[in-house]
């Protein structure tokens, strides 16, 4: 390489480095503000919960998760998301939830009776509470879940 082709591969990758650091590091700390903000009821009487990623596996080996425009509510008739497309669960077709916490996040795990296993991440442990309290009386819920719904624990 000649010297003009090193100094032009240099002064770009001087110039590249740092802004797409810095692009990154506003993308992620904009994501995070909009799932860190509480439950909120809209105006058809559901309940918003803000996560911060959403995956659903179909059958084996199939799965698509959204963590870019995630969308997630509780309504009066089953759960409404967005993952690649708009699906809704009725809560007739739920046979579990369940919570688990990895680092960073707590996880929800919801398991449809038909259509695969939907699994919600949430920023802390009070978020998941006021989920898990949206949700129907009547849906199966786990030990772990049912402690975390009732006690905060």
């Amino acid at each position: 390489m000649d010297k003009l082709t090193t100094v032009v591969f240099l002064i770009s990758i001087t110039i590249v480095i740092p802004f797409s650091i810095g692009l990154a590091l506003f993308t992620l700390a904009r994501l995070r503000r909009r799932s860190d903000q509480p439950i909120i009821m809209s105006a058809a009487g559901a309940t918003i919960v803000p996560v911060r990623n959403l995956k659903r596996t179909y059958r084996v080996f199939r799965y698509a998760q959204n963590g870019i425009n995630p969308q997630f509510e509780v309504a009066a008739d089953g759960l409404r998301f967005k993952v690649l497309k708009p699906a809704h669960w009725p809560f007739a077709d739920i046979a579990r939830v369940d919570i688990f916490p990895i680092p960073f996040v707590t996880r929800l795990e919801i398991r449809s009776g038909s259509s695969g296993r939907l699994y919600i991440d949430v920023a802390d442990r009070a978020l998941a509470r006021e989920f898990l309290r949206a949700l129907p009386k009547g849906l199966p819920l786990t030990e772990r879940a049912a402690l975390v719904r009732d006690t905060g624990s």
